[in-house]
């Protein structure tokens, strides 16, 4: 056996037809079988692209001829394999030019070389000519039709196959969840997309290998108990906001992170689990962010709750104070300085009970309420005139009709009439009355508070009832209000299981309605 052989004189003496392209799809080299069978010359097809030389229909570059050998070329540069060409028909200009038109059948097949650190260098063509096999008209037409035919059958049932395995590729490596399938009782990753990858840590080489050996980490984070359950009983197994802890760079620390996840077997018909699905989502940006927001509403509550205390305190002395001084005999100046002390007081006392309502609404989505037998006409009597102490120039009249009492919150209902009475006196014109209105049915009692003036603008009206609202022409600045009276109102209506809206118009003036049922909600007109 010689010690070396001339590669490059086999290929150029052997009697197939071969060629060379490189990653670029440019002629390399082509042995003179390939150059006698096409018509063309060597210096015409070096340094040239294939398409560019066989663009097969020039008018149409995107002929399916031309993108058949395209796509089987690029496979070979993708997948690292050889692939096949059946049968194709193409067009080729003799001579590599336009000097003449050839029409031919052809099957080829494209075989990878690789360099010497393992990726595609070349591609290898083996190209024959079966025209005359295509075309023959001998006696036995139907057999060699049946071949070719047959052939170009298998050509395109695998080409979509391969369009469709290339589809389900594409769609599982781009999918936003992680995914990975583990196959045999050893759990080796058989593949994994992006995200899983993102999530273990991109420069981890985990597929191919065992699980326990590609993430050693997980061994007594009960995911392999896990995974055997569902290989024993055939049934997935899913875990919501679980804790996980990856090694996910080499070298570095321990990084915990959460997800929601199902374990689904594939079970075969006779029942066996060949594999396991692994799916779900990386929720760690979410659980922090609640974490975050659980611990500012926990700062919120306690530094609210430790300013109303504090402040409590010093107000109850002022209150107290104002009412001893209202026993005796004062000059007309200092009974209106008495005035503004006992409406400041009244002012800094709703503030800090809307700021408590609003800390305990955050925190639980809802404010509490006492349920007992409540007269509405006495409740809305006292928010009127408690109201009107602090606005003496205002006028509040009441209307009162049908049935009175139902089983409420007494003390919520007086801060609910209060707020929307305290609301209208802020946004009507001085002089006008506030008027509320109390109409009893079987069921349901109407409360409606109405006042002229300016409507409210529709984009204001769509979020009225949030937090820190206050329409462009309120006088909150004035009264220091936060913005929180008509959501705080809004909530004390909705634990009641009743409703509140408004109609708001130039020339009605505004009407906050409330509709409140007479007792709980599910027959029980027993106190909660």
């Amino acid at each position: 056996m010689p010690a070396s052989i001339d590669f490059r004189a086999v290929f150029e003496r052997s009697p197939n037809p071969y060629m060379l392209l490189d990653r670029e799809l440019r002629y390399v080299a082509a042995n003179a079988a390939y150059l006698n069978v096409t018509g063309a010359r060597l210096e015409n097809l070096v340094g040239r692209r294939i398409l560019d030389v066989y663009p097969n229909d020039p008018d149409d570059p995107k002929n399916d001829a031309a993108r058949l050998l395209r796509e089987s070329l690029e496979k070979v540069l993708r997948t690292r394999l050889p692939d096949a060409i059946a049968l194709i028909p193409y067009r080729v200009p003799r001579d590599g030019e336009d000097t003449g038109i050839a029409h031919r059948y052809w099957s080829a097949t494209h075989t990878p070389i690789f360099d010497s650190q393992g990726e595609v260098q070349f591609i290898l063509q083996h190209t024959v000519d079966v025209t005359e096999l295509q075309t023959s008209r001998r006696a036995t037409p139907q057999v060699e039709a049946g071949v070719l035919d047959r052939a170009q059958r298998v050509q395109e049932a695998n080409r979509a196959l391969d369009a469709e395995r290339r589809h389900f590729s594409e769609l599982f490596d781009q999918a936003p969840g992680f995914m990975a399938f583990l196959r045999g009782s050893d759990y080796v990753i058989e593949n994994a997309n992006a995200a899983c990858a993102q999530l273990v840590g991109p420069n981890r080489p985990i597929i191919g290998r065992p699980l326990r050996e590609a993430l050693p980490e997980l061994v007594g984070q009960r995911f392999f108990e896990r995974l055997n359950q569902v290989q024993a009983t055939g049934q997935p197994v899913a875990g919501r906001g679980s804790r996980v802890v990856l090694e996910r760079r080499p070298g570095g620390p321990p990084e915990e992170v959460f997800a929601d996840f199902i374990f689904q077997p594939i079970v075969e018909p006779d029942g066996t689990v060949t594999g396991i699905l692994v799916q779900g989502h990386d929720i760690t940006e979410q659980k922090r962010l609640e974490s975050e927001l659980a611990a500012r509403m926990e700062f919120d509550r306690q530094l609210v709750g430790i300013v109303s205390h504090d402040l409590r305190n010093p107000l109850n002395a002022i209150g107290v104070g104002a009412s001893v001084l209202k026993g005796g005999p004062l000059t007309e100046h200092q009974a209106r300085v008495l005035e503004r002390m006992v409406s400041a007081f009244d002012r800094a006392v709703r503030l800090i009970r809307d700021l408590l309502d609003f800390t305990q609404a955050r925190a639980s989505g809802s404010i509490p309420v006492s349920r007992t037998d409540a007269d509405i006409r006495e409740i809305a009597e006292q928010a009127c005139e408690e109201v009107q102490l602090s606005h003496p120039d205002r006028e509040c009249v009441l209307h009162h009709s049908g049935r009175a009492v139902g089983n409420w919150d007494a003390d919520r209902l007086l801060q609910l009439i209060g707020n929307l009475v305290s609301n209208a006196f802020e946004h009507s014109p001085a002089g006008t009355p506030v008027t509320v209105t109390t109409d009893g049915g079987s069921d349901i009692l109407t409360l409606a508070v109405h006042n002229a003036g300016d409507p409210i603008p529709a984009a204001e009206r769509v979020r009225l009832f949030q937090p820190f609202e206050r329409g462009r022409g309120s006088k909150a600045s004035v009264h220091r209000s936060l913005g929180l009276g008509l959501y705080i109102s809004h909530l004390i209506v909705t634990a009641h299981g009743g409703t509140i809206d408004v109609q708001s118009n130039p020339e009605q003036g505004t009407t906050f309605t409330v509709r409140l049922p007479y007792a709980k909600m599910g027959g029980s007109s027993n106190p909660q």
